[in-house]
């Protein structure tokens, strides 16, 4: 992953931040959607743009590991980044849909699956953006994982305090003195 981002100073590692995806056009695979590395990976690039908030209009690149061309032997480390790859993807339809990673539900499974690659293009999700230290490159800014929305962490705080605060009696739907 990185961040292309001219003359801008890095985003600071641990920021949480929205962004929206566009699958970048590739030169292989299914709808060529795969850049293909010097060493005959396929690699999935994803634009990820900032919707708000400080940074709001920064684009970090990601690129994703999703296999190799026909006849290339990939290394244990490969094939890890191409599971890796897996659970990103997961992650960003998890988000999209508002769902748990540990729903295991029809809607929640059906909600994971996609036709192609380019349904990732406009999914929006909330992420941790860190610092990818290089010397020979310089820094760069990439996205660490997927995360969830703070405005949602808040809702369901409030949610949980509303509940926790409200006799059982009120809860129930009954009248406090009915008790």
């Amino acid at each position: 992953a990185e961040s292309r981002s001219g003359d801008f100073d890095l985003i600071p590692a641990k920021t949480i931040a929205p962004i929206r995806v566009a699958v970048l056009a590739g030169d292989a695979g299914p709808d060529n959607v795969f850049a293909v590395t010097k060493s005959k990976l396929y690699q999935l690039v994803l634009e990820c743009t900032i919707t708000e908030g400080d940074f709001a209009k920064r684009k970090i690149w990601h690129r994703l590991t999703m296999g190799a061309a026909p006849g290339v032997e990939m290394t244990d480390g490969q094939k890890k980044g191409v599971a890796i790859s897996g659970s990103f993807i997961r992650s960003l339809l998890e988000a999209r849909a508002g769902i748990s990673p540990t729903d295991e539900s029809p809607a929640a499974i059906a909600a994971r699956k996609i036709d192609s690659l380019m349904d990732l293009n406009g999914i929006e999700a909330w992420v941790e953006i860190g610092v990818e230290k290089s010397e020979e490159y310089g820094d760069k800014n990439k996205i660490v994982r997927v995360t969830p929305s703070p405005k949602a962490v808040v809702t369901q705080t409030a949610a949980a305090f509303t509940a926790a605060s409200t006799p059982k009696s009120a809860q129930a739907g009954k009248p406090s003195w009915a008790s």
